[in-house]
């Protein structure tokens, strides 16, 4: 898939196979776009994505959104 985005998007470097699962993840987790999901760096989902309990991961999200800071710092 990544040389077809590659082709699509006229972009000049590939996506790797890793990436394009964590963008496949993000959407499966965060299907509805809201504008929230525009406030955290994709380090952050990156995070985010580690967490396969549903409600510790939204309440994480919720608590780096609101809070401003990292998941890190709220473990």
């Amino acid at each position: 898939y990544s040389i077809y985005f590659q082709y699509k998007f006229g972009m000049s470097e590939c996506f790797s196979r890793e990436n394009i699962n964590l963008m496949k993840k993000l959407y499966l987790y965060f299907p509805i776009f809201n504008i929230n999901l525009l406030k955290l760096e994709w380090e952050h989902y990156l995070k985010l994505l580690k967490i396969d309990d549903r409600n510790m991961r939204m309440f994480y999200y919720n608590l780096t959104l609101f809070c401003k800071g990292s998941i890190s710092e709220h473990k």
